[in-house]
């Protein structure tokens, strides 16, 4: 099984979407698992020990301010087909969605996944992407602990949640 996590944004969330990359791993250690994140994020999980690829999606050409220069458009729209390319030659079985968003939403969509997973009623209608939904929870629903919540793609797929924890 092949398995792409998606969060893209946000260190600190990024770190609580830890446990549920080691809740999969140590449920079913045949699986290649993946993740998608933002290069501000990446270095936390750089050679972490249960992921098999690390993609890092890099949209800094976007935080100018001002004017874009030509160079870095044709930089970052470089990046962004080549980081499509390679989700899609990856052929994966499933990619989770941790994030929520119409971005994350998307590059599950675009992975080219036949299982895409995540939670019901997302905000800027990132759940049109899936077609698995893992609690009819909403994604950003304050009564529910944010830790427990991107356990549940884990717990979906039958992983046991109480190996999820921090490896860093």
């Amino acid at each position: 099984m092949k398995l792409l996590i998606v969060r893209l944004s946000a260190l600190g969330d990024v770190i609580q979407g830890i446990p549920c990359l080691v809740a999969l791993k140590e449920s079913f250690p045949d699986w290649q698992i993946s993740w998608l994140v933002e290069k501000p994020s990446a270095p936390v999980l750089a050679k972490h020990p249960y992921l098999h690829k690390l993609f890092i999606l890099d949209r800094e050409w976007r935080k100018n301010k001002g004017a874009i220069s030509f160079k870095d458009f044709c930089s970052g729209v470089k990046n962004l087909w080549q980081t499509w390319l390679s989700l899609r030659h990856e052929r994966f079985d499933v990619v989770i969605d941790l994030q929520g968003l119409f971005k994350s939403g998307l590059w599950s969509f675009l992975c080219g996944a036949p299982r895409r997973l995540g939670h019901d009623r997302t905000r800027e209608m990132a759940h049109w992407f899936l077609n698995e939904y893992v609690s009819d929870r909403p994604t950003f629903d304050p009564t529910y602990p944010l830790a427990q919540r991107y356990l549940d793609p884990a717990r979906y797929l039958s992983a046991d949640v109480s190996r999820g924890r921090y490896v860093l």
